[in-house]
């Protein structure tokens, strides 16, 4: 029961760490928008914001659920 508690937990931190980059592909594919230097880089600083964090909870969490 506790991986499945930390899967639903890391689930829902991984919906938040999403909502940018949806928002950004709807923004290219609909609206025609351009991916620029900044926007790259702003996904690597989001992207690193999101993981680093966490890392040992990722670690866990896969270690949990390959066994």
């Amino acid at each position: 029961m506790p991986v499945l508690f930390a899967a639903f937990r890391y689930g829902l931190a991984a919906v938040a760490c999403s909502v940018p980059v949806v928002a950004t592909v709807v923004g290219i594919l609909v609206l025609g928008e351009s991916i620029a230097l900044p926007t790259a880089a702003g996904f690597l600083l989001f992207f690193a914001g999101c993981v680093l964090p966490k890392r040992r909870a990722i670690g866990t969490l896969v270690r949990n659920l390959c066994r």
